[in-house]
């Protein structure tokens, strides 16, 4: 169970309810206080949420979406059942982890949370429906095959978090996981690198290393080691979730990145740690032009050429020219150390 997720307290402190009274019977309290949305406990001791729509009546019973982790049905009679034992009905959308996995149920909760949140007390059809939608698709990207490794997705999510400006990065860390470069502000962009070893011995493809002239394109590279006191992904988004508060426009970015990244590999994330402070201290900044790469160009007939390359010798960026240089460098620049 995390601390750090409101719903998840409220979810491991409800009964179960009594599983005579009927299919469709939950514990439930709201979300947030005079909410009209729950948060509830089924008779399988799953976890559902429980939204109210305006207007249920005019828009039907839509049809019902079930797959592997979470199902959701429209316009359900349910029986809510408070701590008192007594009860009451009400129609609401029924969004439920189907799954008693711990790691399943705080991935759900934090993931409904967010989205939730999103749409308000008296959301309409269309808003709540727009929201299953998306949340259909992160379901569904916890089958996919993971996009980046966990080390390079947490070397990336801890950039954002050391910065004084965690909204501007966030806003301006890629929107789709494929992209070239991790972050993109204007024409400045970033590709962040991590390494476990003790050099600086990073992955890169010929085309990071040969941007359009158009484009003014840094390195930066940090050590991220594991460590059985270190942090986990989900430490880390919650640092980043803390600094945003009710920007839920980011946050379902910030989540919507992650999952989709690391695909199948979303459970091994949630117990991978690593140490935030050798992180820390190793983050450093390179000029592209710097880099050392294969002679380009190459012959056409041959394509996505990547390879390896060191770069323990190479002289970091001034971080006084990176201060002067723009928002997203002088975002960057703001977190590298003293000592580089």
């Amino acid at each position: 169970m995390s601390d750090n997720n409101p719903l998840s307290l409220i979810f491991y402190s409800l009964p179960t309810p009594d599983a005579t009274i009927m299919e469709e019977a939950f514990t439930a309290k709201e979300i947030e206080p005079l909410s009209p949305h729950r948060i509830g406990k089924d008779i399988k001791g799953n976890p559902v949420i429980l939204i109210s729509i305006r207007n249920k009546e005019s828009i039907g019973t839509p049809n019902p979406i079930t797959l592997e982790h979470i199902s959701v049905r429209y316009n359900v009679l349910c029986r809510i059942v408070d701590r008192n034992k007594s009860s009451k009905q009400c129609r609401f959308t029924v969004i439920k982890c189907e799954d008693c996995n711990e790691s399943l149920i705080d991935y759900f909760l934090r993931t409904i949370g967010v989205h939730i949140f999103s749409i308000g007390g008296d959301p309409s059809y269309k808003q709540v429906d727009k929201m299953v939608q998306n949340l259909i698709k992160l379901f569904r990207a916890l089958n996919l095959p993971s996009k980046h490794t966990i080390q390079g997705l947490w070397a990336e999510l801890f950039i954002i978090s050391q910065a004084s400006n965690v909204k501007f990065l966030l806003h301006s860390w890629h929107r789709d996981p494929a992209d070239r470069y991790d972050f993109c502000s204007g024409k400045q962009y970033i590709e962040v690198k991590s390494c476990s070893g003790d050099h600086r011995i990073h992955h890169f493809s010929l085309e990071q290393l040969n941007p359009s002239l158009d484009k003014s394109v840094i390195i930066c590279s940090l050590f991220v080691k594991p460590s059985d006191s270190g942090l986990t992904i989900t430490n880390i988004m919650d640092n980043i979730q803390s600094k945003l508060r009710d920007d839920y426009n980011l946050l379902t970015h910030l989540y919507k990145n992650v999952t989709i990244t690391l695909g199948s590999n979303w459970k091994q994330a949630t117990s991978l740690k690593f140490d935030e402070h050798i992180a820390k201290k190793s983050i450093s900044t390179y000029e592209i032009g710097k880099i050392p790469s294969v002679t380009s160009p190459v012959p056409l007939e041959v394509t996505e050429v990547r390879f390896k390359s060191n770069l323990s010798r190479i002289p970091p960026c001034n971080v006084s020219s990176l201060l002067s240089s723009g928002d997203l460098f002088e975002a960057v620049a703001n977190i590298i150390p003293n000592n580089t």
